[in-house]
């Protein structure tokens, strides 16, 4: 009888392992899903993206926060570059910009379909954005050493969370920089022009900032290291001889003309201009310096200024003018900083000679220098951006200058 239980506890035995056996080979053999996330080419993520300057930009597919920054490597090749809005800010494909989430519509707006509620800020984990009304309504903040939970839809303490958010810091519109940081050397960046890359150096003392787009003092030298940033000297042709800034003539030419150094200058018709479009968009700081010869032609009287340098076209308001008064004989220099700040220089010299500029900003005052006359005035803050070339001869809202123009140059240190 013993026997027989054995053989009945040893034949169930078997039967259970065989089972076990087919039901483990079934799950072994079960087909298995994998969960796989589209990594996006560089061509996707430009796929018609707008230019400006010369680079493209395009919304992030998945991310509102984030945006396309595009640059030409060839024939419809894009080489993307991935750029974050400051906190709190959407891309604004329809602006070029980044502004207010509740501002902007955004496809991927993790708040929509949602009254009130809460996501998580992907670059803190201090962030959360509040949702209202079916989008996204605003950046918020939990407390110092707290990361923002989603399961819990709460602030939770948490000492490995020590991010030091500027949560307190205003919130403004970003425009993005159209410029590239450089691979190894922190004095110098990328500009494309037309589609070329060109290699550029910041000043002397100075080290490229792309969250400035531009080049940002570390120190304030100034003397003989200070090398211009654009020197035209028109000497027969209107060639950079600072390091190969590209120069777009339109309709100018250079003469033989008595006073001229070097025997020639740039001859401006009042038809024609010059564009410098490396100087768009620049963060100019708290430091220019523009020196240039001009003489007017005298066959005529203007009642309207006439340009002579400017950062302005497309009806944009300049930041820098140099203008030439043809009615009363005089050259006008102006500067517009921040918000509000604007600073008017004059001087005034005589009909027909050539008068040498110098036109000064340091960050506590602006300076006019003609022919030695000297016009100043107390002045504060960083030059606006005005996402516009460096004019010569033309500027918005200005006539076009009528005379000749030599020895031009632009320094973004004290020379």
């Amino acid at each position: 009888m013993a026997r027989t239980h054995l053989l009945i506890s040893t034949l169930l035995l078997a039967i259970a392992y065989s089972v076990c056996a087919q039901i483990k080979g079934q799950y072994q053999q079960a087909p298995q899903v994998q969960q796989t996330r589209h990594v996006y080419n560089d061509q996707e993520l430009c796929s018609d993206c707008e230019i400006r300057n010369g680079v493209g930009y395009r919304s992030h597919p998945t991310d509102c926060n984030r945006y396309s920054q595009c640059f030409p490597i060839g024939p419809g090749q894009w080489r993307a570059v991935i750029r974050s809005c400051p906190a709190g800010l959407f891309w604004d494909q329809s602006k070029l910009t980044c502004n207010r989430a509740r501002a902007v519509s955004c496809g991927q707006d993790r708040c929509l379909g949602q009254v009130l509620g809460r996501e998580r800020y992907s670059d803190s984990c201090r962030g959360y954005w509040t949702c209202k009304d079916g989008h996204t309504d605003d950046l918020d903040w939990c407390g110092p050493f707290q990361s923002y939970n989603e399961d819990t839809d709460d602030c939770d303490d948490d000492r490995s969370c020590d991010d030091d958010d500027d949560e307190d810091e205003t919130i403004h519109e970003s425009v993005p920089c159209h410029l590239e940081e450089h691979e190894t050397d922190d004095d110098k960046y990328y500009e494309y022009e037309w589609g070329q890359k060109r290699t550029r150096s910041c000043a002397p003392g100075t080290a490229f900032n792309w969250g400035s787009c531009g080049c940002g003092t570390i120190i304030d030298g100034h003397g003989a290291g200070c090398r211009p940033e654009l020197y035209l000297p028109f000497d027969g042709d209107f060639q950079d001889k600072s390091g190969g800034n590209w120069v777009d003539n339109q309709g100018c030419y250079t003469r033989y003309v008595a006073g001229a150094v070097g025997g020639q200058a740039a001859y401006f018709n009042g038809n024609c201009k010059l564009i410098v479009p490396r100087f768009s968009g620049h963060d100019f700081g708290h430091r220019v310096v523009i020196r240039l010869r001009y003489k007017e032609d005298d066959d005529d009287v203007q009642t309207r200024l006439q340009a002579l340098v400017s950062n302005s076209d497309c009806s944009k308001v300049p930041s820098i003018v140099v203008a030439y008064d043809d009615e009363f004989s005089g050259t006008k220099g102006i500067l517009r900083t921040g918000s509000q700040g604007e600073y008017v220089t004059y001087n005034q010299q005589r009909r027909g000679e050539w008068k040498e500029v110098e036109f000064e900003y340091d960050g506590q005052k602006v300076v006019l220098r003609t022919n030695g006359q000297t016009d100043g005035m107390v002045a504060s803050g960083n030059i606006r951006a005005v996402q516009a070339g460096l004019h010569i001869g033309d500027g918005s809202g200005l006539a076009n200058f009528k005379g000749y123009i030599d020895e031009l140059k632009v320094y973004l240190c004290k020379p």
